[in-house]
């Protein structure tokens, strides 16, 4: 019985699929409009597909490499100066491939650190940990005097003393991976 049912759904589903695939041409040659898109109207559509097409006939290597350089010559933390700059070559990129790109100003809370965090292993050995990356002189960002220290956004201060754990990204996943081999986190 249950065999039967899969086979007829499965029959059902190819066939109204067959259906679909077959009769999807016949649609696009009869009006010939390709079909909407998903979200879109028709005329919504059209305009999509024509800045698609634009987007499309833009990249070209030594372009992605000027915009990558122009994008991380400097940090650019949200809220600074060299963040409305950021935002200012973004604009005026797009306003030059045809978009009409505005910028639009937002008053939002972000947190930033007053002094320096500071994480420290407690046993086998005292020891501060870094929390600044190695200065490389093949990297000249890794020595700029604007980096701004790791912390971590919105989460209270205070003092926390707990065995460090590795957790990966910090995802679900992860956290179920440590479950399973019995690491507990909680602290």
């Amino acid at each position: 019985m249950m065999k039967a049912l899969t086979r007829f759904l499965l029959a059902l589903f190819l066939t109204i699929n067959l259906c679909l695939t077959a009769t999807a041409p016949r649609v696009f040659a009869q009006t010939g409009e390709p079909p909407t898109l998903d979200g879109f109207t028709a005329t919504g559509s059209n305009k999509q597909r024509q800045l698609e097409e634009q987007f499309r006939a833009v990249p070209q290597a030594a372009s992605a490499r000027e915009h990558l350089r122009r994008l991380t010559r400097e940090p650019h933390v949200a809220g600074t100066p060299e963040d409305y700059q950021t935002a200012l070559y973004v604009r005026d990129q797009l306003r030059a491939y045809g978009i009409d790109a505005q910028l639009k100003e937002y008053q939002v809370l972000l947190p930033s650190p007053k002094r320096p965090s500071i994480v420290e292993l407690l046993s086998p050995r005292r020891e501060r940990l870094s929390l600044q990356e190695a200065v490389l002189p093949e990297d000249p960002s890794s020595s700029h005097p604007r980096i701004i220290p790791l912390f971590n956004g919105y989460s209270a201060s205070g003092d926390v003393t707990a065995p460090l754990v590795y957790v990966n990204f910090g995802l679900p996943d992860d956290y179920q991976a440590l479950k399973k081999l019995n690491v507990e986190v909680k602290g």
